[in-house]
Parts: C-alpha cells; structure tokens; sequence
C-alpha cells in the first residue's frame, strides 16, 4: 500500500483545551467603561473562532497556536469582564453579563472549544494512520494488525467528536482531511488483517495437535485467502503463512506416534497425534520392550491420544532399551492405523525430587505431594509440639506420603529426610512443613433421591460425598428391617452410592427404603430419610432399528431402553435378496459406551431383508430372569441414503455468515449436511452449557440452515461456552444426527437498564446503569431519553458519555429546573424506544424503564 502523504500541521502539538485554567480577573478601576470591557470581550470571543474558521472555509487548516492563542485571550477578557460587571452593577449590569453568556456559549463553548478536541483527536487518529503506514514499510506485520485494529476502534467508536464540530465546512475538512485518510488506511489491508487473525490461530491449534479447530480456522477465511495479492509484500508473507500451515495440517493429518519417553523409572509415555481406538491402545500385546521388563498395563488418557505404561520394577540408571509400538487403529476409523514405530531410549535419571506442596483431601488427612514416584519415604517425623507423635499414622502411595489421624485444627511440623525417587536419587534437601487439617464445612449431607434398580439394587444420591467405615457407607432398611449381604459401592464423581445385593424383594413390589447413619467428609451427619418405591426388573426393550453408514462401515444400530452391557460377539441372521433368494451368515455385534445401542455390522454384505435371531442370553441386562429370545427385522441396500447427517458449522452473531442467512439480533445459524425434518426445529434440541437458550427455530432457504434466537437474558456472562445439538432428525428416514459438541464463544446478552437518577444542577441529571455502556450512540439526545418535569416534556439536547463513569451519563436540558419545580414537582426519565445506547457488547439499552430522580 502506497504510503498516503500526511499533512503538515502548523504545530506537532497540542495540550487539551480542558487543560488550560482561566486566568483570575483582572482588578479593574471602578470608573472604566463597563460597556466598552464588554464590547472587547464579545469581539475576542467572536475572533477566536473566526480564527480557524475563516481558515477553514478556504479547504486549510489555521495554526493550532494560533487558534490556542486567541482562545486563551477570549477566556481572559471574557473573565475580567464578567468581573469587572458584577463589581461595577448598575442598571445594564443584567444585559452585560447576557451578551457575555451568550457570546461565551455560542462562539466559545459551542464552536471554539469542540473544534479545538476535534482538532486534537484528528491529529491522535492521523499519528495511528502513520504508524500503520511505517509497519507497513517495515514489513513488520503484528505492528500492522495492531495499528489495524486501533483504527477500526477509533472510527467505531469515537469519531462522533468530529461530527460535533460547529460549521459543514470546517466538519468536513476534518472528515476528509483525517476520517477518510485513515479509514482508507485501515480498510487497504482488510482482507490481509483477516487471514492473519485465523492463521496465527490455525499455527497454535497446530501446534497443540487441534487439527479439526486448526482446519475450521483455515477454512473460515477461505474466501480472503483467495483474493491475497502476492505482488505485495504482506499478501506474500500471508500466503507463506498459508502454505506452510496447510504442509503441517497436511503433515499431522496422518496417524502417527509422535513420541515415546521415559517419564521415570517406572514410567513410559507413547503420545499419538489423533486420538486412537481404547480397544487396540489399550492392547498390551501392541507394546513390546527389548532391554527392559515387566512394563505392561497400558492406560488411554481422557485426551484419547496419550498412552501410560507402568512397570513395578525401575529401570536402572543409562539403560539402553528399545520400545516398538505396533499399527494402532483411529478412533475414527478402525480401517485407518498409525505406522509401525520403533524408538531407542537410554534412561538416565539424575534429578532429585522435590517437594511440591500440602493437600487435604479430607478432614484429618494431610498428602505431602513430591515431584515423582518414590521408592522411599526415608525418615518421616510427625511433631506434636516438641514431641513426636505416636498417633498420627504414615503411609507411601507413588509421589505423595499420607498423614492420617491428624487432629483437626491442630497444627503439627513434618520433618521428612532420606526419601528417594526410583532412580536413587535423594531428596534435594529435608523437608521441614507445617501441617494443619481444618474443617469450615457446617452443612449436613442430605439424600436427594432414592431409585430401584431392578429387584435387588438400590442407588441412593447425596449432595455431597459421605465416607465409610469398613466398607458401609450408610445404613439401609427394607420395611424397617436392616439390609444383610449387600455389597456398597460409592461414585464419589456422582455421590451416588449403590447398593446391590438386597433379598427378599419380588418383582412389582413396593417397600419402604431407610437411609440412615451416614456422614460427610467433615464428620457431619446426615438426617434419615425414608422413602416408598416399587421394584420391577423389567426387561430391555427396542426403541428403534436404523442403518446407518460411518466412514466405510454400514451397521444397524439397534436402540434400547435400558442399558444391555452383555452381548455375544457375533449373532446369526438371515436375509432374502432383491432375487427372493434365501441365503444365511453372521454378523459381527458390539456395544456403545453407554451399553444402550448395539451395532451390528453389515458392512459388504448383499442388499436385501435381513432377520437377525438373538438366542436367549445373547442380549442382557445381567437379570436372567429378563433373557429372552428377540428377532429383529431390517432392510440393507444402495438405494436408501442411510448416511448420519452432520453439522457442517455454527455461526454466532459476528461471524461470516452462510448464503441465505442475514444478520439479526441474537440470530446463531446451524448449517447441516443433508436436509432435515422438523426435529431440527426443537428449541430444546439445542443447548448452551445444558440449558435451552434458544427461541423460534426456523428453517432459512432450504432444510439445511436453521436460524435460532437467543432468548433476551439468556447468556448472562460473555466467554467459552459449550454449544450442543441432539435428537434432529434427517428428513429422510428419520435417522438421527451424530451427538455434536463444539466450544463457542457467546457475549452476554443482558440489556442494560437505567437504575437511578439524581440532580447535579438545575439542568444537568446523572443517569446509572446496571452495566458498563458503549462509547456510541450519544448523538441524538433527544432519542435517547425522555425527560419530564411535573408530567411536562422538558427536552433534553445532550447526552454526555464518560462524564463520570462507564455506567453512567449526563443529560443536559434545555429548560431550568426551578426552585418551585424541585419542592413540589416529580422529575422523571424515561428509556426510549428509539435509543441507540449500548452497553460494551452492542446489546441496546431497555426501552420504556421510567425513574424518578433523586433531588
């Protein structure tokens, strides 16, 4: 971009006119002429602005020390005059100080004084122009995305002081001469600045192995990238950028082990980059060492690509040994593997453990957390005061010691020497701590529900997590009776403890179940509860049968209502072909997750009217007395579009958005793959961290785009939130989407609403908010807010933002609010509809909210 030449000012700079303080009044001889002082005054007054608008009127800009200059000179007559009346009175003093009033608040006030800010913002709005300019020539690139995004804040945002300036000619010299430069600036290097943003993000994704986040943020700017102009030097840089994001994305799209390392003595990491198949990275049989022994037991972290494998015996200081990993299947695919990888490691551990801090993960429990694993504790001496403690109980588990038995709010001094990591190597230095178990819970546990669970299991919720005493974690009856040979077991994530194994109850019974004698963490007991349930163990039924495709695969997916975690691995079926042939094979059968969907896989095989027999037993809930035979009925063919629709993409207010689609108010777009039914038009279809925000889907176009809105109120706090999607329907054979999961970020959209109101003078009234406003929509006061004296329109002819704080403005009125009008008069304001004011992320300020204003 040409370098726009920048024009010269008469001063390179200018301190604010709110900077200057008026000099005192002159002291004036009593006999001078009162009439004469203000004639002067007037005229000073009127030359200060014809100063720079005689100038400006010529399409040229006056010297700002030059218009300073008799700006100030207008401030000091303008002071000795008023002065000079009010000390001398007389019959003309009244009509003195008006024509100084006047003169002071038209030439001064309302013409010299806003050209002067303009002038100042115009000067500050054209040195970020030629910083942009100079990043530019400089190749430097961050420097010009930062200029970029100065600009586009200054001319959103806070250009308005221009458009205040008293004269068309003069605004518009101001406009063009610095507006228009700028914003021509900024708006050359749009398109660059765009793809920019996506990339530098699309390099971190990468890098943190995101590639699906790291393609979106590619494919967002798709259009930008195509229109880069390589024969500039920042479209070049840019499609460099582009090129060799595009190589890495390429580059980690393959299925690979990224690394194997020793993380001690006892530990080894295989880390992958996509998430693998549980199944085969949890195969030991997919490891094998060479020079070491006893590793196995390999363990899928949560992030689906990391693999652990522990080992109970260290590996000893510079052993050399070598790790293969074999052909690991994707998550995605089980037909895509990573290649076969071998590595040579030689372990070598001279790093002395730490000590890494104290945690209470319950009352009367202390861990001391160390570094890495230890193989020994060495000496730990518990005191208790100045004597050790004979009570406190000691124990090692891997990287921490636990300290049990502690008194609560006791404080007792840890002394620990001699511990060792697996290597052998000791401990940097003793460790000398001060441990304290403190209890501040006050808040009993309480049962929130009771359920049966077939006829011999109970789940019981708590709020919270309650401890157990040789394995019982409460008490429960069955009519008044207690409970014998039941096994307990708690879900600390839940709080949901199960117990199983309870006799003496028929199928359809009801009775009544008592939780008593348990306790929190902190030792609080929890109030009995009894409640009366019936017992049934009715057995699975099937909800529904689809054929559905998954990369290569067909399966049907049978769904039912209750989990069935007991499944044969292949079940026999048989089908007639489009040739009315009778034919019979096998199918391979497996469970979800969740142990409700069994898939049968029929990949490859022919089309044609499949009948798949389940022997009793072949599909469980674990009750026998529920195993039952079961035939189910399906069609496999070509011609049927069996395909899972998907959502192709999200686009929330502010993003790009799709054909058909335009912008609205809290409108968010979901794009899908295929045309879909009217499920697609459930509100409740669609969350945002798990609740229902979203009002009146509707289809946009075709069956493809569905436009929500956010309901008002709904998004109280801007950031990450999680976006999810379930239960839409294709439109063709009901088959339903992939469960869809994705982090968006979604501004609040809470309305700021004016809360109270006060009196500063008599015409100016200090409105507040609930929230932090925007820097617009100021301009039109009169559309803003309605002002009302006694129920009489008083109107208002300026808002002032920032006047005293980011939630609250000023508004000037036009008539005095007098003595009489304060004592006995109610002053109200009023919201308005036509009120463009918005509080920092764009949502409108509530109409019609009236307050009465605190005199």
């Amino acid at each position: 971009m040409a370098k726009k030449k920048a024009i010269k000012l008469a001063a390179a700079s200018a301190v604010a006119a709110s900077a200057f303080v008026a000099a005192a009044p002159a002291q004036t001889d009593a006999a001078s002429n009162v009439a004469v002082e203000v004639s002067k005054a007037v005229t000073q007054m009127k030359k200060a602005y014809h100063t720079y608008s005689d100038v400006t009127a010529q399409g040229k800009f006056a010297p700002i020390a030059d218009v300073y200059k008799e700006y100030n000179a207008a401030k000091k007559a303008y002071a000795n005059a008023k002065a000079l009346v009010n000390k001398a009175g007389g019959a003309d003093k009244d009509k003195h100080l008006a024509a100084l009033e006047d003169t002071y608040a038209e030439y001064i006030a309302k013409r010299v004084i806003t050209y002067i800010d303009a002038y100042n913002y115009a000067t500050t709005l054209q040195d970020k122009q030629i910083a942009l300019e100079e990043a530019l020539k400089n190749k430097d690139w961050d420097a010009a995305e930062k200029q970029y995004h100065a600009i586009s804040y200054e001319l959103k945002t806070r250009t308005v002081i221009l458009d205040r300036v008293y004269g068309k000619s003069t605004r518009e010299l101001l406009r063009g001469s610095f507006k228009a430069d700028a914003q021509a600036a900024r708006d050359s290097i749009q398109n660059e600045v765009s793809v920019k943003i996506y990339f530098d993000k699309a390099e971190g994704l990468l890098n943190d192995g995101k590639l699906e986040e790291a393609k979106a943020a590619m494919d967002h700017v798709a259009d930008y990238v195509a229109k880069l102009d390589k024969d500039t030097d920042f479209g070049a840089a840019l499609l460099a950028k582009v090129a060799a994001a595009k190589e890495k994305y390429e580059e980690l799209s393959v299925p690979a082990v990224k690394s194997v390392s020793a993380i001690n003595a006892k530990t080894i990491e295989v880390k992958f980059n996509k998430e693998v198949s549980q199944a085969e990275a949890q195969n030991v049989n997919n490891y094998t060492f060479v020079g070491v022994t006893g590793f196995g037991n390999p363990v899928l972290k949560e992030d689906g690509k990391t693999v652990v494998l522990t080992s109970s015996t260290a590996i000893a200081n510079d052993t050399t040994f070598v790790v293969t990993v074999s052909e690991i299947a994707t998550k995605a695919d089980a037909n895509v593997k990573t290649a076969k990888y071998t590595k040579t490691l030689t372990f070598s551990d001279t790093v002395r453990p730490a000590f890494s801090n104290v945690t209470y993960p319950k009352p009367g429990v202390a861990e001391l957390n160390f570094s890495e694993e230890l193989s020994t504790e060495g000496n730990v001496v518990v005191y208790d005061g100045l004597v050790e403690s004979t009570t406190v109980t000691k124990s090692l588990d891997g990287s921490k010691i636990t300290l049990g038995a502690l008194e609560l709010n006791k404080e007792y001094k840890v002394v620990i020497t001699g511990a060792k990591d697996q290597s052998g190597n000791l401990i940097a230095a003793p460790v000398q701590v001060t441990v304290k178990s403190s209890v501040s819970d006050t808040v009993k546990p309480v049962v929130s529900s009771i359920t049966s669970q077939g006829i011999d299991t109970v789940k019981v919720q708590f709020s919270e997590a309650i401890q157990a005493t040789s394995g019982v974690y409460a008490s429960i009856e069955v009519n008044g009776v207690a409970t014998t040979g039941t096994t307990q077991a708690f879900d600390a994530k839940t709080n949901i403890l199960t117990v199983s194994g309870i006799t003496g109850i028929s199928n359809g019974e009801v009775k009544s179940i008592t939780v008593k004698d348990f306790k929190d963490l902190a030792n609080l007991n929890g109030e009995t509860v009894t409640k009366v349930i019936a017992f049934s163990t009715a057995a699975p039924a099937l909800q529904s049968t689809q054929v559905v495709k998954e990369g290569t695969k067909t399966f049907a997916v049978l769904t039912f209502d209750k989990a069935v975690p007991t499944i044969a691995s292949t079940v026999n079926a048989s089908y007639v072909t489009s040739e009315n042939v009778y034919k019979n094979t096998t199918l391979p059968a497996s469970v979800d997750v969740d142990k409700k969907q069994v898939k049968l896989e029929v990949t490859g095989k022919d089309a044609g009217a499949y009948t798949v027999s389940f022997a009793a037993g072949e599909i469980s809930d674990g009750k026998t007395s529920n195993d039952k035979a079961l035939e189910v009925k399906f069609n496999v063919g070509t011609s049927v579009d069996s395909s899972i629709p998907e959502v192709s993409n999200v686009f929330l207010p502010g993003d790009a958005l799709p054909s058909g689609a335009t912008v609205e108010a809290g409108a968010v777009y979901v794009k899908y793959d295929k045309s879909m039914s009217a499920s697609a038009l459930n509100a409740d279809n669609y969350t945002v961290d798990g609740s229902s925000v979203f009002s009146n889907p509707i289809f946009v176009g075709d069956k493809t785009l569905v436009k929500l809105t956010i309901k008002d109120s709904a998004i109280t706090v801007s950031g990450s939130r999680n976006f999810a999607i379930s239960n839409a329907v294709k439109g063709e054979n009901n088959v339903a989407i992939k469960s869809y999961a994705v982090v968006k970020s979604f501004d609040e959209n809470v309305k700021p609403v004016l809360t109270s109101a006060s009196l500063v003078d008599d015409m100016t009234i200090e409105l507040v908010f609930s929230e932090l406003l925007g820097t617009t929509g100021f301009t039109t006061a009169d559309n803003d807010f309605l002002v009302t004296v006694g129920g009489t329109k008083n109107v208002v002819t300026a808002v002032t933002d920032g006047t005293v704080g980011d939630n609250k403005v000023r508004v000037t009125i036009t008539d005095k609010i007098t003595a009489e009008q304060l004592v006995n008069s109610t002053i109200a304001v009023k919201t308005l509809e036509t009120a463009d004011i918005t509080d920092k992320v764009g949502n409108k300020l509530t109409a019609n909210t009236v307050v009465n204003v605190a005199k």
